[in-house]
Order: C-alpha cells, then structure tokens, then sequence
C-alpha cells in the first residue's frame, strides 16, 4: 500500500483539487512506489520527482492546476505517475551515457536531448493509455 504524506504548505484549495485524483489513480502507480510525498509551489502546475532508490515519488502540485479544467488536471495526474515507469529507464540510460561518453560533451548533450524526446514521448503515450482504460 503507498503511504501519501502531504505536506502542510499545500494550500487547502488545492489539495480539494489533487487529493481525489491522486486517490482515484493511485493504483496506477507501480508496485515498488511505498510513499508519494506532495508538495506545493506557485508556478507551473504539477510535476513529480521519481526516486527509485528510496521508493519515493515527490510529486508537487502548483496554482496553476487551478487554472485547468477537469480534464487537465487528470491528464496532468496521469503524466506524472507514467514518469514513475519511465525515469527509472531514462536515469539508468543516461548515467550508463555518461560514463560510456565520459568528456565528450557534444555528444553527451546529443544523447541526453534524444533521450529526454524519446523518454518524454514514452510518458505521454504511457499517460495516454492509463486515459483510456481508467
């Protein structure tokens, strides 16, 4: 079961907007998931921070899911926990880059841009399917 821990700095209006959605997509998340932390800032809208080495997702939540209608919000929830399967591949994929490139940091820029378009299009396509079928 994932512990969600919210801090105190999320305004209540909009964690009367988040809570539910987490909530209702929470079993989306995978198995290895034991604590999703909340967050809040004022710019931007959500974003998380996988941390697959600790089983922690740190997802922030801003104003700006406020400004978004119902669909937004929902499809801003589902891109965030799709990023819990991928980064773990992308971080392990980039290091692995890093280390097989060492100082070449053209290539390195190269390979970090491609992988960031690829990992980001794998997340969208992954969003768009917990969509479909939830």
């Amino acid at each position: 079961m994932i512990e969600v821990c919210w801090y105190p700095d999320v305004p209540a209006e909009i964690k009367a907007v988040a809570e539910p959605l987490i909530h209702r997509y929470l079993h989306l998340l995978p198995p290895w998931v034991k604590w999703l932390r909340v967050y809040y800032q004022d710019s931007g809208s959500a974003f998380i921070n996988v941390q697959y080495r600790y089983r922690e997702l740190k997802l922030t939540v801003a104003a700006g899911l406020l400004l978004g209608d119902e669909e937004f919000r929902r499809n801003t929830f589902l891109h965030e926990f799709a990023h819990a399967y991928t980064a773990p591949i992308s971080d392990t994929a980039t290091t692995s880059m890093r280390i097989a490139l060492g100082e070449d940091h053209n290539a390195l820029k190269i390979a970090e841009e491609a992988m960031d378009a690829v990992m980001e299009s794998m997340t969208e396509d992954l969003a768009t399917l917990f969509a479909k079928f939830n």
